[in-house]
């Protein structure tokens, strides 16, 4: 995720840059919050809706309430692989 499309791009002065490098974002350190907030933009933004019966709902949602394992798992691989670590 670019600077530019973080939620805190508004208060940023670097934008287009890294958000670990972002005023919002003051080290690689995340507190679990943070954490999920980033994945649920990456999942929603990568994946878009999903359709259920006809009915759309956020990717993020769907993954975190049917496998909430599978969420945490793949939330974290994708932290290590962003050079984030969870406080």
């Amino acid at each position: 995720m670019k600077c530019s499309e973080c939620r805190m791009a508004a208060d940023c002065e670097d934008e287009g840059s890294n958000p670990k490098k972002c005023d919002y974002y003051e080290s690689e350190n995340l507190t679990e919050t943070e954490a999920e907030d980033l994945y649920d933009e990456m999942l929603d933004e990568v994946y878009g809706l999903v359709e259920i019966a006809g009915l759309q709902y956020e990717t993020s949602r769907i993954l975190k309430e049917i496998d909430p394992i599978a969420y945490r798992c793949k939330m974290m691989d994708w932290l290590d692989s962003e050079g984030w670590e969870v406080e």
